[in-house]
């Protein structure tokens, strides 16, 4: 379970990587503001996923079944 979850967190952040990167190349003076906003949005997704990542870390390593 940890495993695919972790798949998952990666293929979220590839995504907001990518969106910051098309929001940096293929902006324009008109719409600058719409960039700012993918590009923070980009990184929330980044540091959302990582705290997500590092809580369910935090459970799997600690499970009871585990520890046994």
């Amino acid at each position: 379970m940890l495993r695919s979850h972790l798949i998952n967190i990666f293929l979220i952040v590839l995504a907001a990587l990518a969106l910051i990167y098309g929001a940096i190349y293929t902006h324009e003076k008109l719409y600058s503001y719409l960039v700012a906003i993918q590009i923070i949005l980009g990184l929330y997704l980044i540091y959302a996923f990582f705290t997500s990542a590092i809580k369910s870390y935090k459970e799997w390593r600690y499970q009871p079944s585990r520890l046994r």
